[in-house]
């Protein structure tokens, strides 16, 4: 049960920012560079040095990696 609050805490704050980031393209990018990283730490950690404490930056670099990927939404509407 603690791991789906986990998991539905970090789904909030994901919509959350990906609503306040529409049409920011130099925060989606930074974004990605601080995703890149994290994921690296994340991967880096448990395998080369054998702290396995470092996994939930591994998932924080995809959140963060996933934000800075996302498409625009289009908010132009089309009357006809």
């Amino acid at each position: 049960m603690r791991m789906q609050k986990l998991y539905m805490a970090l789904r909030s704050f994901h919509d959350r920012l990906r609503v306040a980031l529409d049409g920011k393209k130099v925060w989606k990018e930074e974004l990605r560079k601080i995703g890149l990283i994290l994921i690296g730490l994340g991967l880096t950690g448990p395998l080369l040095n054998g702290k396995a404490g470092m996994w939930p930056l591994l998932v924080l670099g995809i959140a963060f990696e996933a934000l800075g990927l996302m498409e625009d939404s289009d908010k132009e509407v089309d009357d006809v």
